[in-house]
């Protein structure tokens, strides 16, 4: 069988005794027998039914290959059950059903279909037509991550990207009482793909799914009951009020330092904090807390839009570009100032009023060295004046050896013998190149803020050849343990500024 469009999931409990069997019935043939344009299979987790439910799942699975059943010798739950099942998906799509549910003929086409043509989206979803005691017609609005709800979906309606479960999502029960899981798992699960996979969701235009309220059963009842418990655990998991943190950072073409730097925060932010970046030329929006990453691309005009928020500045040079007035007044009035090292700060060329930190750069994890034979000495760098060429060769004349030079340019043309250049390297090849080799030199003529391919090639094995110059050196020297986790301690900065320790 070939990869089916939608897996279906359902989890299932003395399905016979617990509701009229035409319940069941009615769920499995929505899906098998009333979806045309789509390839499906139903994956059925049996949570230790004692009532022939198992033998009715046993004879479908025997009679039709879409349908795979799992059977658990205990009960454990919905969440459970519902893992069990997606532990089963090769579907390129995922989607749940409810014993008391059952599709409209060919919804799940139409939810493939503006999920296919909307790559943005990561689930897809429609109207839900509740019957028993709650008979009535639920329309959700277009989606919108900031007033999303539980109201707005129906929560075994929603179809979404298998890469969810690849990325590690899966159900979750919040509580269990009196021996009972009390599992609100469906609408999480949402929630794990908005805030963990950072997904938006589609809306079709049209009756998706059916489903039978009856308002009575232990697990209601139990939900009910707990329901304070529940909604306090789910608002401090989901809902509690993010930090909006407004990220300023040069871009362009060239990944150097600093902006692999404001990559690697951007991706460490931590669950409380909403970063939103903003481009050179673009009013800020409303932030709680601003982080000025260089920013020698944006104007003055920059100062009246920060003023009266917390701002971390963040220094990466020693004679900072950009307008004069606006570093004036972030050198001066930021909440705090990182730079680089102590030694960044003696030779800095202007005055700084601000609370001062020294945080190193981060830097790419230590390569899989795995006996790697070395040889030979190499230099990495962005080849700009300053960066100690002549020094370098000079060096290679006194130990007679020839280095081999990655990197690129101006001064790439002065890179002769025994200078041999190799060309330019993305960073993810960096660490792998320096493993190749015993010894990584860098003398350069000026003060080098950090330089972190300096770290990358001690974390890589190389033996340094470094002057004074060089402001990771102070690290390497003093406290190698804060080569690491410079994501948490950053963080931990703009967490103070605003009273979030978390």
């Amino acid at each position: 069988m070939s990869r089916p469009d939608v897996s279906v999931l359902m989890t299932v409990y003395n399905g016979l005794k617990n509701y009229p069997s035409a319940f069941l019935d009615r769920a499995i043939k929505s899906v098998l027998d009333e979806q045309p344009g789509v390839t499906v299979e139903l994956l059925i987790a049996d949570d230790g039914s004692d009532d022939g439910t198992a033998v009715v799942l046993t004879k479908l699975a025997q009679d039709d290959e879409r349908v795979r059943v799992k059977f658990h010798t205990t009960r454990r739950g919905v969440a459970a059950g519902f893992n069990t099942a997606a532990a089963m998906a090769t579907g390129r799509y995922v989607i749940l059903l409810s014993t008391r549910g059952w599709y409209e003929r060919g919804a799940l086409a139409d939810m493939v279909k503006a999920l296919d043509e909307h790559p943005e989206a990561g689930f897809a979803y429609g109207a839900t037509q509740y019957h028993g005691v709650q008979h009535q017609r639920h329309t959700p609005p277009p989606f919108n991550a900031a007033d999303f709800n539980r109201s707005f979906i129906s929560l075994y309606g929603y179809l979404y990207r298998a890469e969810a479960l690849q990325a590690g999502c899966q159900y979750e029960n919040y509580l269990r009482k009196d021996g009972v899981n009390i599992d609100v798992c469906d609408y999480d699960f949402v929630m794990q793909l908005i805030h963990r996979m950072g997904w938006s969701g589609v809306v079709i235009d049209r009756l998706a799914l059916n489903y039978h309220y009856s308002g009575a059963g232990q697990m209601t009842a139990k939900v009910h009951e707990h329901q304070a418990e529940i909604d306090a655990i789910f608002h401090q998991r989901w809902l509690e009020d993010k930090t909006r943190v407004g990220w300023l950072a040069d871009e362009g073409d060239y990944k150097g330092g600093a902006e692999l730097e404001s990559d690697f925060l951007q991706r460490a932010a931590p669950s409380w904090a909403e970063v939103v970046r903003i481009p050179a030329g673009a009013k800020p929006p409303e932030c709680d807390v601003y982080v000025v990453h260089n920013c020698v691309q944006y104007d003055r005009w920059l100062k009246w839009d920060l003023a009266g928020k917390p701002v971390i500045k963040r220094v990466h040079d020693t004679w900072p570009d950009g307008d004069p007035f606006l570093r004036a007044w972030l050198l001066n009035e930021a909440h705090t100032v990182i730079l680089s090292s102590p030694k960044h700060r003696e030779v800095f060329r202007w005055h700084i009023g601000a609370p001062v930190v020294y945080l190193p750069s981060p830097t790419a994890p230590a390569p899989a060295l795995n006996g790697t034979a070395r040889k030979g000495a190499v230099s990495i760098n962005r080849w700009w004046p300053g960066k100690g060429v002549a020094a370098l060769k000079q060096w290679a004349i006194d130990n007679g050896k020839t280095v081999d030079v990655y990197g690129f340019g101006p001064q790439i043309e002065e890179i002769t013998h025994p200078l041999v250049f190799k060309g330019a390297l993305r960073p993810s090849q960096v660490a792998e190149v320096l493993s190749h080799y015993e010894q990584f030199v860098f003398l350069p003529d000026g003060f080098e803020p950090f330089s972190r391919v300096v770290v990358e090639a001690w974390k890589a094995g190389c033996e340094l050849v470094i002057n004074g110059n060089v402001g990771a050196r102070h690290w390497l020297e003093t406290d190698p343990a804060a080569l690491d986790d410079q994501g948490e301690r950053f963080w931990s900065i703009v967490g103070e500024a605003v009273g979030r320790h978390e």
